[in-house]
């Protein structure tokens, strides 16, 4: 007899660590996969990945910045212009100048402003796999709270509504003098603090979707959701 029941207690255990960890399998299913609507719609990783991109284009300017302090010149002697206006006197050389002048301190200040602009470029992808980061560990959060919510209301449900089937009995019961007052109104005021309790909890419910949904950007609805989620 001990024999059976132990295996009957190891058998259970067994089914119920395997439904667990289908239910736990099945939330990180869905978690991954609201987490790809997240990054996708969420506007606050479009800024990020946008503020990389500029940071990247800062690298670029940075490395051509020595052209501004970059200058050329070009003059011509006059009779070069106008032989005439010599009057025949003697051509003064050179005839042509050329110039070309660059600052010094570019040779300087051109690599720190490439090194500077490089790091704030690394420092705008940090950001971003940062930002990968927080989202995914706040879809974690929203779906697992969405999830308990969900449960909750079920639970508090399935109550209010056993309790309405007692209410009804106890309520017949009260009708025909078979019980005292006190024992009906003590089920009454049971029956509304369950009432009160599902109301939270459906309130609850529907602040946690909103908040997942505000955050994947789409309406679980429009989901094709496991059945055991």
């Amino acid at each position: 007899m001990k024999q059976k029941i132990f295996l009957i207690l190891i058998s259970t255990t067994m089914s119920l660590s395997s439904l667990a960890q289908t239910q736990d399998d099945t939330t990180r299913f869905v978690t991954d996969k609201m987490f790809e609507l997240a990054w996708e719609n969420y506007p606050q990783n479009r800024i990020k990945e946008q503020q990389s991109a500029v940071a990247s284009y800062d690298v670029k300017l940075a490395r051509w910045s020595w052209t501004k302090d970059l200058a050329a010149q070009f003059n011509l002697n006059e009779a070069n212009i106008n032989p005439d206006a010599t009057g025949g006197l003697n051509i003064f050389y050179p005839k042509y100048q050329v110039g070309l002048r660059i600052n010094l301190g570019t040779f300087v200040l051109t690599p720190l402003e490439v090194k500077k602009s490089k790091q704030e470029y690394a420092v705008s992808k940090s950001e971003v796999d940062l930002q990968r980061v927080l989202i995914r560990n706040e879809v974690a959060k929203r779906v697992y709270a969405y999830k308990l919510a969900k449960y909750v209301l079920k639970i508090r449900t399935q109550g209010v509504e056993e309790s309405s089937t007692s209410q009804n009995i106890i309520k017949q019961k009260f009708q025909k003098n078979e019980i005292a007052f006190e024992q009906y109104n003590t089920a009454a005021l049971s029956h509304l603090s369950l009432l009160e309790s599902r109301f939270e909890a459906e309130t609850n419910y529907y602040t946690t979707k909103n908040d997942l949904e505000t955050l994947i950007g789409v309406r679980l609805e429009t989901l094709k959701l496991p059945s055991s989620f």
